[in-house]
C-alpha cells in the first residue's frame, strides 16, 4: 500500500493461483483493501440561532457549522459537510414538551434550519451529530436552540465580538436581523435606538447609523463583556419593535470579526485586509510570517455553498471576481502567535457585494406654482442608496440620468428637482436612473411625481353642522392649502371677533364652532348656533392680496 494512499479510500487487487507442477488448473479471485482513517479531535458545539419569524417560510443564514463553531483537528475555519464531516440530523423538540408537527421545522444538508410559515411560536431545540468524513465512527453531538416568534421584525443578539485595546469598528448589528423575508438589514430598512429601560452602555461605545459600533481606544480589558442594548423599528411604518443585545470583549490579542464591502462591478476588485483591525501586543495589523501565522478559511455564498472565483489572499485581502452576484458572503480565518503557536484566535466575517438603490419620490402632497419663478421642490437622492450608505454621501461615485420625457423639469447632478417658470398645470411623472459612475451597467431606476397648479379662487362652503357625523363638521375652504399665507376672521352678529387664525387649513384645527379666545369670548367656548360673518384674506402666487367675505351658518 503506497504511503500516499488516502484514508477512507479502497483498492481492489485481482490475483490468480495455479497448480505449481503442471501450471493448470487455475482460478482467479479479488481482494479489497480499505485504508483506515486516523481519528482526529472533533467537537460539535451547541448553537443558538436566536429568533426566527413564523410570518413567512424562513431558512436561517446561520448553520450549525458557522455559529458554534464546530471544530475538526487539522481543518482551519468553518467545517464543510461536503469535504470535512458527515452531518447526521437528529430530532427537533419544543421546550414545553408540545409535539412538533412533522414538516414544520427541518434541518437542511448544509446545517441551516427551515421554519415553515405558521409554525407555533415557542422555544425549540434540534439535535445533530457530526462525524469525521474518513473515519465515520469518530463523532461528536450537539444541539441548536432557537425561538420561533410571531412577528415580521426580529432583532437577534450578537457577539461576543472581540476588539483590541486600541479600539476599532465592529460588524453591523443588523447583519442577522430580519424584516419580513429579508435577512441582513441596512439603514434604509430600520431605525436603531437605545433600548428603553436597559442599563446605559459604556460611553466609549458608539452606535453608528449603519449598525456598526465604534469602540474607542482605551476601553479597559475585562473578563465581563461590555453590553449594548438596542431596538430596531421599521423605517417605513415604525409600528413594531424588536430588541436585542450585542456583547463586546476587549482583549490584548484579538482577531476581530470583520465586515467588508464591495460594489458590484464588471472588473475584479480587492478588499482591505481582514487583519487591519486585529491586534497583537498593543499594535494593529499583525503581520503573517512575522509575528503571526495566518490560515484562511473558505468563502461561502449567501446560501452556504463554496464561493467560486473568490480568492482569500495571503495578506488577508479578498479578491472579488468581476460580476460577483449581489449578496452577503461569509468567511473565517485563524491567526496564531509566532512565538506561541498554540495561542490562536479565530474570526468570522461578512463580505457584502452591493449595488445602488433608487427609491420613488412623490412630491404630489406639496403642489407647486411657478408663475413667477422656477422652484426647487426636493432632492431625489434623499432616500436613495449607494451600497449601504446614503447616495448623497457618494456624489463623486454616482451619475443621474433621466429616461423618457422630462417635460422640461430639470434633474440636477446633485439630485435637486427644479420645476421651470411657467410650467403648465398638471401631474408629471419622470423616470430617472441612478448608476455607479465607474460601472455604467450597475444601475437602478425610480420615478418622481410632481404636481403643478395655477391660481384658482378658493371655494367657501358656508354651512357648518358640527354634530360629529363626519359631514360639514367644520368651516371648509377648498383650495386654501395652496395659499398658506392667509388670515381668517369670524365675527358674531354684533361684530365681536370670536375666531381668528393665520395660516388657516382644513386639516389643522379648522373652525368647528369653538372660539379661540379672541376679544370678549373665552378660549374653548362653544359658540351659539346662528349666523356669523367671515373675512378671509390670502396672498396668491404673484403676491397679490385676495379677499373673500360673507355669511356662514353654524348649527349642531
Amino acid at each position: 500500500v503506497p504511503d500516499t494512499a488516502t484514508p477512507g479510500s479502497s483498492y481492489k487487487v485481482t490475483y490468480k493461483i495455479c497448480e505449481k507442477q503442471n501450471g493448470t488448473p487455475c482460478d482467479r479471485a479479488k481482494i479489497k483493501i480499505t485504508i483506515a482513517g486516523t481519528a482526529r479531535a472533533i467537537e460539535a458545539k451547541d448553537d443558538n440561532f436566536g429568533k426566527v419569524p413564523n410570518t413567512v417560510d424562513y431558512t436561517t443564514t446561520n448553520t450549525v457549522f458557522s455559529t458554534g463553531v464546530d471544530t475538526l483537528e487539522g481543518v482551519p475555519g468553518i467545517l464543510s459537510p461536503e469535504t470535512d464531516v458527515i452531518l447526521h440530523k437528529g430530532a427537533v423538540t419544543r421546550q414545553d414538551g408540545t409535539a412538533v408537527q412533522a414538516g414544520t421545522i427541518t434541518m437542511n444538508d448544509n446545517g441551516s434550519i427551515t421554519v415553515k410559515q405558521g409554525t407555533p411560536a415557542g422555544r425549540y431545540e434540534y439535535t445533530y451529530r457530526i462525524c469525521q468524513k474518513d473515519e465515520s465512527t469518530n463523532c461528536s453531538e450537539a444541539k441548536v436552540s432557537f425561538e420561533v416568534v410571531a412577528t415580521h421584525i426580529v432583532a437577534n443578539d450578537d457577539g461576543i465580538w472581540e476588539i483590541g485595546t486600541l479600539g476599532g469598528l465592529t460588524p453591523s448589528i443588523l447583519n442577522n436581523d430580519i424584516l419580513n423575508d429579508k435577512v441582513g438589514l441596512t439603514e434604509s430598512d430600520v431605525v436603531i435606538e437605545d433600548t428603553a429601560g436597559e442599563t446605559p452602555h459604556d460611553p466609549n461605545l458608539k452606535m453608528e447609523n449603519d449598525g456598526r459600533i465604534t469602540v474607542k481606544s482605551g476601553l479597559a480589558p475585562r473578563e465581563e463583556p461590555y453590553s449594548y442594548h438596542y431596538t430596531i423599528k421599521e423605517r417605513a411604518a415604525g409600528r413594531e419593535l424588536s430588541s436585542a443585545v450585542v456583547r463586546i470583549k476587549v482583549v490584548s490579542f484579538a482577531a476581530a470579526d470583520d465586515e467588508l464591502s464591495a460594489i458590484k462591478q464588471s472588473a475584479p476588485q480587492t478588499t482591505e485586509s481582514v487583519l487591519a483591525n486585529d491586534e497583537l501586543n498593543g499594535k494593529k495589523y499583525p503581520q503573517p510570517g512575522v509575528n503571526v501565522s495566518f490560515t484562511q478559511g473558505v468563502i461561502k455564498t449567501p446560501t452556504g455553498e463554496v464561493a467560486t472565483g473568490f480568492t482569500f489572499n495571503a495578506d488577508g485581502t479578498i479578491t472579488v471576481p468581476g460580476d460577483a452576484p449581489k449578496g452577503v458572503y461569509t468567511f473565517s480565518y485563524k491567526i496564531c502567535k509566532k512565538d506561541a503557536p498554540g495561542t490562536c484566535k479565530t474570526a468570522q466575517g461578512v463580505l457584502k457585494v452591493q449595488t445602488v438603490k433608487a427609491v420613488d419620490d412623490d412630491y404630489s402632497s406639496s403642489p407647486v406654482n411657478t408663475v413667477l419663478e422656477a422652484k426647487t421642490i426636493g432632492n431625489v437622492l434623499d432616500n436613495d442608496w449607494y451600497g449601504d450608505k446614503p447616495a448623497k454621501e457618494a456624489l463623486d461615485q454616482i451619475t443621474l440620468t433621466t429616461e423618457g420625457p422630462t417635460y422640461e423639469i430639470l434633474l440636477k447632478p446633485n439630485g435637486d428637482v427644479v420645476v421651470p417658470q411657467g410650467m403648465p398645470e398638471g401631474t408629471y411623472e419622470i423616470t430617472y436612473k441612478l448608476c455607479m459612475s465607474a460601472y455604467a451597467n450597475s444601475c437602478d431606476t425610480a420615478k418622481l411625481t410632481v404636481v403643478v397648479f395655477k391660481d384658482k379662487p378658493v371655494v367657501i362652503y358656508n354651512g357648518i353642522s358640527a354634530n360629529g357625523d363626519g359631514q360639514n363638521d367644520y368651516f371648509h375652504i377648498e383650495g386654501i392649502e395652496r395659499y398658506r399665507d392667509n388670515n381668517l376672521k369670524i365675527f358674531n352678529r354684533w361684530g365681536v371677533l370670536v375666531y381668528e387664525k393665520d395660516g388657516y387649513s382644513n386639516t389643522e384645527e379648522p373652525f368647528d364652532g369653538h372660539s379661540n379666545g379672541r376679544a370678549t369670548i373665552s378660549a374653548g367656548s362653544k359658540l351659539p348656533q346662528g349666523t356669523y360673518y367671515y373675512i378671509l384674506e390670502y396672498k396668491d402666487t404673484v403676491g397679490h392680496i385676495q379677499k373673500a367675505q360673507g355669511w356662514l351658518y353654524l348649527k349642531y
